[in-house]
């Protein structure tokens, strides 16, 4: 309804849904979200393992961490520069150029809630738990079940609160590149590092320069 019908009276009732909340709403939402999509399905695996802490390394893909961690810090950047290149295009291509020296007022109500709350602690605790907790889910455990287009899809529709449809495209694309990597036999802590430091630079930089995320 956000993406296709924007100015129906549905759309605005669902605006208004996800607008409001506080900093405390917002630590009890990322808590409950990091509680499903990770710490349950991490105890499911680890309880239908015969060899648990063995079992749930190999299931969900957590071997070489140091490895992974390095290189999820050096993909990290590539994500970076991806995501300002396809909100500029967007833009552009919505808006023209003057859409890029005048921004438009509209925005995305659930990302606006989160960051009128924003400080560091909450921006370390968003980022930790999206990125540990959907990286479980999705490339760790979802992907053996439907693959790496459909742990891709439904995590670009797990991304389209508010509509908006930069964010969609490039939850898909990092759902399916993601997903490849993994296929090819990288590490999930290479995800794991690269999501949680992609979440964080994007929080950190609406704190320390307001009114640019």
């Amino acid at each position: 309804v956000l993406v296709f019908a924007p100015d129906s009276s549905t759309a605005d009732w669902i605006r208004g849904q996800l607008e409001g909340g506080t900093s405390a709403d917002l630590v009890v939402n990322t808590l409950a979200a990091f509680v499903s999509f990770g710490v349950i399905p991490l105890l499911w695996v680890l309880g239908t393992r015969r060899v648990p802490l063995k079992g749930t390394e190999r299931f969900l893909r957590l071997h070489e961490p140091v490895k992974g961690i390095l290189r999820g810090v050096l993909l990290t950047i590539p994500l970076l520069i991806g995501v300002a290149i396809l909100s500029v295009g967007y833009t552009l291509v919505t808006e023209g150029v003057d859409g890029l020296t005048n921004p438009d007022e509209d925005v995305n109500p659930a990302i606006q809630d989160i960051l009128d709350n924003l400080t560091w602690p909450l921006a370390i605790l968003i980022a930790l738990c999206a990125g540990i907790g959907e990286e479980i889910f999705f490339r760790g455990l979802l992907q053996r079940w439907v693959g790496v287009w459909g742990q891709a899809v439904l995590f670009g529709l797990a991304h389209a609160t508010g509509g908006y449809i930069p964010q969609i495209l490039f939850a898909l694309g990092l759902g399916i590149l993601f997903g490849y990597l993994i296929k090819r036999g990288w590490s999930l802590w290479t995800m794991i590092t690269a999501h949680v430091l992609y979440d964080f630079t994007l929080l950190a930089t609406a704190l320390l320069f307001p009114g640019t995320v």
